[in-house]
Parts: structure tokens; sequence; C-alpha cells
């Protein structure tokens, strides 16, 4: 018997995840809070590859 065998309790949670770091927050430390606009008009689809990965390729993308 494994973990993977139960999917429903071992199935990854969000909200869990959230609300897991929003606790262990200092209140006494900076934080920075970043604003991202995505536009409504250019919806994701499901199964679409949100992640670039073309960048891998090129060894100077990184310097």
């Amino acid at each position: 018997y494994t973990a993977e065998a139960d999917k429903k309790k071992n199935a990854f949670s969000l909200e869990r995840l959230i609300n897991r770091r929003m606790k262990t927050l200092n209140p006494n430390e900076q934080y920075t809070v970043y604003e991202a606009a995505v536009p409504d008009e250019t919806p994701i689809d499901e199964d679409e590859d949100i992640l670039n990965y073309d960048d891998l390729d090129d060894p100077d993308a990184f310097v």
C-alpha cells in the first residue's frame, strides 16, 4: 500500500498550502507585494502549457 493509492487523501490542495503559509508569516518582517495584470480576453485552456521552455535551449538566456 503506497501513498499514491489514496488519491483522495493525498490530493494537492491549494487552499491548505496558502493557509499553512499565511500562518507562518512573521508580522515584523517586511515583504514585497507584486501586482500582476492578466487580460481577460485570452483564457488559457486546461491542457495548454503555460510555461515557456524555449529559454532552456539558449545557454545565454540566464546570463
